[in-house]
């Protein structure tokens, strides 16, 4: 069977150029027609909770807000996930529904959960800050400016205290000229 259709092409070989000319044309046609985006608009709605408590360290923050917030809103329906962060004066929880779900209906529901907790929250933790998170917002470039550690064994403590002053320097050039350059781009 696949001798007959390999010999068909061979032997006809104007079939077989149209075929591929047919092929390539409507593939073409399809590429420039075909809508292309980075980030393509998929309905998966995705929130920020902040809640702050200044003074307080990132044990109690968890403790008493951050991991009782997580159990409370774990079971909602429509859920994804659930990451949250916590750190000396303050929680994020970030809330990710599934893909298709209704974004006012989540963030009236997630809304809701978070303000039924209000009551249950300690005093000392600040109303919670609830910001919806798009994916059109992410950076497009992040960049670090990190010095340079070199290890070498020998060196004196008066020779690594230099050089950790010089690397500072150097730094401190880099990164003023850096924001000289983001202020001309501005």
């Amino acid at each position: 069977m696949f001798a007959k259709f390999s010999r068909f092409w061979i032997e006809n070989p104007i079939i077989t150029w149209i075929f591929i000319l047919i092929a390539l044309l409507g593939g073409t046609i399809s590429w420039l027609i075909i809508p292309k985006q980075f980030n393509p608009d998929i309905s998966a709605p995705t929130y920020s909770i902040v809640m702050t408590a200044p003074g307080y360290s990132a044990k109690q923050i968890y403790d008493y807000v951050t991991k009782p917030t997580e159990n409370i809103l774990s079971d909602m329906e429509d859920l994804d996930h659930v990451y949250s962060t916590t750190k000396r004066d303050y929680g994020a929880l970030t809330v990710s529904f599934k893909a298709g779900t209704d974004t006012e209906k989540a963030v009236t529901r997630l809304t809701n959960k978070i303000m039924t907790q209000i009551n249950t929250k300690p005093s000392w933790v600040n109303e919670p800050i609830i910001q919806s998170v798009d994916s059109n917002d992410i950076p497009i470039y992040t960049f670090a400016i990190t010095p340079k550690t070199q290890s070498f064994s020998g060196i004196s403590s008066e020779t690594k205290q230099n050089s950790s002053d010089t690397e500072k320097i150097e730094l401190k050039k880099a990164a003023k000229d850096i924001m000289e350059r983001i202020q001309n781009v501005q």
